[in-house]
């Protein structure tokens, strides 16, 4: 782009301190998605310019680190923007310009695929493998009315009740930009350079498709795959912070070149950039003093809740968008009479900096570090007698935010601590082990809910209800409130069967199941045949002993008077290898969603490997891409093809 070092260093600022950035700073995958995304269009920009290989095995391994990072649907709009410069920029016949396309996109897929593979399993196992229904892929759309978010932040004031955090766009905290990225980029938009046309076309795209529900244009990207299964289009909206964020440097570099040119539109542009930060001031002058007249006014008019944020948290950002943009205003008109051009522009790109940075960072909750990672009395029991646990739904509503959500050891604290929860914390959950969890959840007492928790080999539950026939080993007291810790004596996470009932597949076992006259104790439901499988059909108390535990391994001693099957209560998924005294055996999905393994009579080993085959074949061919790469890269050739 040919921009100068502050330029540069202005678009980078703008992107990092703009509220998209901010906002998803602690969805670790979403942010670093997007921050390899630059690289990603400089490499195959830098390719389209002189057509060398190895900007094509950078690009690809760019899209590797960005697919790696955990952003699926930040990658789908990065090859879209990909094929649609490709189209654009092309100085051949678009069939010519495919080649190189298609070769990059085959040394993507062989460098991602030791993630690909186990992605795409994990995928066709997920409860996304259906797609998600149109109001759940549509929902936190970005709507008309949010574009008065680029200069008030939280104007709405979407996060005050649990109705508007999920009817309106809530995903982002704050998109605020202000006024001097909006004013620079305009400058930049009217110059004669033709790469702005690519720039209004990346902001376009990015709108039509972060406006999900709100346009008709959705519902038929809707139906395209994998777009399907992407939720909260306004995740999109990166695309527009990007090229917002490279047209404010360029902008910079027009304004000063239009100065020491003397350039008359630039010149215009300048005065009447002044003329508005004027009247930005008198509008402040106004609201600092009159502020008590302009609230009544504006509970008068509406502007307050429910529909709008409170009328002190508007008048403030009000307040402030409106002294930094008289400031921001009024500064580019100095750059025409004063000789210290470069003060100024450091200047204005430090006032903007303050500008973005005090809009923006104070919309996540502050914690000491230490405090955060404290354990309380129900870890600490937890520890000391390790096993799985589940925190009632009602809980989890009445204890929903930091801290109180810590003292009730919701689920996505769990690995914080080392522990297990049958809750999970994961987005693309295990389609049967997500049914089976809904019996859980959906049952309305502990009563009908024990059978559940018991086959789960949930052996303890966090309540805030006090829960009669359980053993109460440890309370938390909170003000007035109580969180109570109970252990559940008959679940368990192994067991032995001897009593089978076999299921063709997930309805059938479930309905199996909830028949009130199956004892969940005796008997165990498998999905598939029975054939080859001697069973005696009785009660069989056999002598288990957990004698490793760990990620990706258990080691069970198993000692049975009777042929029978050894179940486990961890979730069944592909991957999962089980050997009995060193042989390979089945294992089968039971109880809906956990494993069994058919053993026969006497002491036995069985041990229980992770070791998914997908991984395997995806480190192979990955390693095989990264040889590729580095011939490539050798390469001296100048075209590709």
């Amino acid at each position: 782009m040919k921009a100068s070092e502050l330029a540069s260093f202005t678009s980078g600022l703008t992107f990092m301190l703009s509220g998209y950035m901010l906002s998803v700073h602690n969805l670790i995958p979403h942010l670093f998605s997007v921050s390899w995304f630059p690289l990603v269009l400089l490499n195959f920009l830098k390719y389209m310019d002189e057509r060398r290989l190895p900007y094509i095995v950078l690009t690809s391994f760019c899209l590797t680190m960005q697919f790696l990072a955990g952003g699926a649907e930040i990658l789908l709009m990065t090859l879209l923007i990909l094929l649609v410069l490709l189209i654009l920029l092309s100085k051949k016949r678009i069939l010519s310009e495919a080649k190189p396309f298609l070769f990059l996109l085959f040394l993507f897929l062989l460098l991602s695929s030791i993630q690909l593979f186990p992605f795409l399993e994990l995928h066709l196992c997920s409860i996304r493998r259906g797609g998600l229904s149109y109001f759940e892929a549509t929902t936190w759309s970005f709507a008309y009315k949010d574009f008065l978010l680029f200069f008030m932040p939280d104007a709405f004031g979407y996060g005050l009740s649990d109705t508007k955090y999920w009817q309106n766009q809530s995903w982002l905290k704050t998109i605020y930009l202000g006024f001097a990225p909006f004013f620079l980029s305009i400058l930049y938009l009217l110059s004669k350079d033709r790469k702005k046309w690519l720039f209004l076309l990346l902001m376009a795209l990015s709108f039509l498709f972060a406006l999900g529900k709100h346009t008709p244009l959705y519902r038929l990207i809707y139906h395209i795959p994998p777009f399907g299964s992407v939720r909260y289009p306004v995740k999109f909206l990166f695309l527009f912070f990007f090229s917002i964020s490279i047209t404010t440097g360029l902008g910079l570099d027009v304004l000063k070149e239009g100065v020491l040119k003397k350039d008359k539109r630039i010149e215009k542009a300048v005065k009447i950039a002044f003329y508005l930060g004027f009247f930005f001031f008198l509008s402040f002058a106004y609201v600092l003093l009159f502020k008590d007249e302009l609230s009544r006014t504006f509970e008068v008019l509406g502007f307050c809740p429910p529909e709008f944020n409170t009328v002190q948290f508007n008048i403030h950002n009000l307040r402030r968008f409106l002294i930094f943009s008289s400031i921001l205003s009024m500064l580019p008109l100095f750059l025409l009479n004063l000789r210290f051009k470069k003060f100024l522009l450091l200047l204005i790109v430090s006032v903007m900096g303050a500008d973005l940075f005090l809009a923006n960072y104070g919309y996540w909750i502050k914690a000491d570090w230490k405090a955060y990672i404290a354990k309380g009395k129900i870890v600490e029991r937890l520890e000391k007698s390790p096993g799985r646990y589940f925190v009632t739904p009602r809980t989890s509503e009445e204890f929903k935010f930091f801290p109180r959500n810590k003292i009730a050891l919701g689920p996505y604290y769990a690995s914080l601590f080392g522990l297990y929860s049958i809750d999970g914390s994961e987005v693309m959950r295990i389609k049967w082990h997500e049914r089976f969890l809904n019996l859980i959840k959906t049952s309305p007492s502990f009563e009908a809910a024990r059978k559940w928790l018991e086959i789960g080999g949930v052996r303890y539950l966090i309540s805030s209800k006090k829960i009669e026939g359980l053993k109460e080993i440890e309370r938390v007291e909170l003000s007035k409130e109580i969180v109570y810790l109970y252990e559940i004596e008959g679940a368990k996470r192994a067991a032995f069967f001897g009593k089978v009932r076999w299921a063709r597949n997930e309805e059938e076992a479930q309905s199996i199941l909830l028949d009130p006259k199956f004892n969940h104790r005796s008997e165990l439901v498998i999905e598939g045949r029975g054939e080859g499988v001697p069973l005696s059909g009785e009660l069989i108390e056999g002598d288990l002993k957990i004698l490793k535990d760990e990620p990706r391994r258990v080691l069970i001693d198993v000692d049975t008077p009777q042929d029978g099957f050894l179940y486990l209560s961890d979730t069944f998924f592909p991957g999962w290898k089980a050997y009995v005294d060193g042989k390979k055996a089945k294992i089968r999905k039971a109880n809906i969603a956990f494993r069994a393994v058919f053993v026969e009579k006497g002491h036995h080993t069985v041990e229980l490997i992770y070791s998914p085959a997908s991984f395997w074949l995806g480190l192979v061919i990955s390693v095989f891409g990264i040889l590729t790469s580095i011939y490539a890269l050798r390469s001296k050739r100048r075209l590709l093809f």
